[in-house]
């Protein structure tokens, strides 16, 4: 049988060889919480769970409203990475909307931000607002941004 994932062993058959194949899954897992109703102490739990226990190791990073970037960001570690989603969930937001809520993550200690496009205009609905390629959406962070299409 061919190891469909090279970094995770082959066999799983000792505890060290789980141990190893639970922390390469965990450090590419994002816990996200997008609920409406989230809340500081919603993050606070979700933050906890990030972090790992004694028996599972700490995630890549959560996921949630720009709003609470700043108070995920004071609950990790640096290497806990935190992300939010910009024009979610409509993608009707306007392009200046956007760019502004991208600079308010950054500011505020948000290591990703994820785009929804405006999805009704790709599906051939007029689009109202002129929109950039996204790698022109990464202007407002200070750091070198990535862009995955």
């Amino acid at each position: 049988m061919v190891n469909a994932m090279p970094h995770l062993p082959a066999a799983l058959d000792t505890p060290t060889q789980r141990q190893q194949a639970a922390a390469t899954v965990m450090a590419c897992l994002d816990l996200t919480d997008l609920n409406t109703g989230s809340n500081e102490a919603a993050i606070d739990a979700l933050c906890a769970k990030a972090r790992g226990t004694v028996d599972l190791p700490p995630v890549a990073a959560v996921c949630v409203w720009p709003r609470l970037v700043a108070h995920a960001r004071q609950q990790l570690p640096w290497h806990i990475g935190v992300a939010a989603v910009v024009n979610f969930p409509s993608g009707e937001q306007s392009l200046s909307e956007v760019l502004a809520e991208v600079a308010q993550i950054a500011e505020s200690g948000g290591q990703e931000v994820d785009c929804v496009l405006p999805y009704q205009a790709l599906c051939g609905v007029t689009m109202r607002r002129p929109w950039p390629p996204p790698a022109n959406c990464c202007k407002p962070c200070a750091a070198p941004a990535r862009v995955c299409s």
